[in-house]
């Protein structure tokens, strides 16, 4: 039996990136487990019958904790003898991979969502996350990327040589994620005390500057006077108090509801009419496509990688971010039912031709495969 260990940063990212594949290839014949850093989706994970680790790993570059971090992980490889390690996040990625290779654990496979060394950071700042990167990139066998333009993006840098990088999209549970009827949609906006006769207007997203948050206040300032349409914010973040002051000021409280942290999205990604979050940084947008896949119109930013997940005028608008008049135009067309309805179809289609979880998991799988069957052969020869 092949043993197979999985690391991320916070347990949240192995609960929304990885369980779902764990679940398929434990089906499959693998033992699996779980490292990530110390949060309360780490129990969740574990009530799905996998042992998950949580040791205490730093966001942040943390010299001492990093060097902890490290010590801990390979003490936990070397229990485990694991045949294969996963590593996804920024941090985790590098640490783990480290671990893995100084544990001469026999395949490595890094997922990069995003590369730590995006355009937003400072000069040197992202000269510095490049060089980590390159030199993680040196000590896995794969690295597997969940767009086009991550790759391209990756590629412009030469991060790793071509033949190592290969690109997988994110997979959606469409049995999970689909549309609801008339009847279902109302029954959820009671269930979770949300008017039915209005049009909702939903997002789904960390509190912080680059989510576009602020343009959301902003469109909602500009339709404060239709009474029919409501904003709906669920996620938290360190820009919470930040945000509730500009709701605030513009006198938006009862326009715009920010709902902090929920467990369970698909009730209320269900009970929208419309999601919208002009992001100015996506690293996939896993969120966009279960909109879609739920039937339900996107409004956001016509930025990479969204420009994959989401079908410009078919499933949804994207405009540049913090066009605030565009995004105010594309919301008041989506007041129309019909409208509304067609795009729907629209990406649903859209979200079962390219990002069915099954296919997906079977593409992750036969990367795998084709890696052992590499290191079998390099082993006999």
């Amino acid at each position: 039996m092949k043993k197979v260990l999985f690391i991320a940063t916070i347990p949240s990212s192995i609960k929304e990136f990885s369980l779902d594949f764990m679940r398929f290839i434990r089906n499959r014949g693998f033992y699996v487990e779980a490292i990530a850093g110390i949060g309360s989706q780490a129990e969740f994970v574990r009530q799905q019958g996998f042992k998950c680790h949580e040791i205490e790993i730093a966001r942040g570059i943390n010299p001492i904790k990093d060097i902890i971090s490290l010590f801990k992980i390979k003490k936990i490889i070397q229990d485990g003898n694991f045949d294969l390690v996963h590593t996804q996040t920024a941090k985790a990625g590098f640490i783990g991979r480290i671990a893995a290779w100084t544990e001469k654990v026999p395949i490595i496979i890094h997922t990069a969502h995003a590369w730590p060394f995006h355009p937003f950071l400072s000069f040197w700042k992202k000269k510095y996350y490049l060089y980590l990167e390159k030199l993680a990139g040196k000590l896995c066998d794969a690295i597997i990327v969940d767009s086009k333009e991550v790759k391209r993006y990756g590629q412009s840098f030469k991060v790793a040589p071509e033949s190592k990088v290969h690109q997988i999209y994110m997979g959606i549970d469409l049995e999970r994620f689909k549309p609801c009827g008339d009847e279902q949609k109302v029954e959820f906006r009671r269930r979770l005390n949300i008017p039915i006769e209005k049009i909702i207007v939903g997002a789904i997203s960390r509190l912080v500057n680059d989510k576009g948050i602020e343009t959301i206040i902003e469109c909602a300032d500009a339709l404060k006077t239709n009474f029919n349409v409501e904003f709906l914010i669920l996620g938290e973040g360190e820009q919470r108090e930040k945000f509730e002051k500009m709701i605030t000021a513009r006198g938006l409280n009862e326009k715009i509801h920010l709902l902090g942290y929920i467990n369970d999205v698909l009730p209320y990604l269900q009970a929208f009419d419309i999601f919208f979050l002009p992001t100015w940084r996506e690293g996939f947008g896993v969120v966009f496509a279960e909109a879609q896949a739920c039937g339900i119109p996107v409004i956001s930013s016509k930025i990479a990688p969204l420009d994959e997940v989401v079908s410009d005028n078919c499933s949804g608008f994207l405009f540049p971010p913090n066009s605030v008049v565009q995004f105010v135009e594309a919301t008041i067309k989506l007041f129309d039912k019909e409208r509304r309805r067609k795009m729907g179809e629209c990406g649903v289609k859209h979200i079962r031709e390219n990002f069915d979880l099954r296919r997906i998991n079977e593409q992750t799988l036969s990367l795998y495969q084709s890696l052992f069957n590499q290191k079998t052969l390099f082993y006999k020869l």
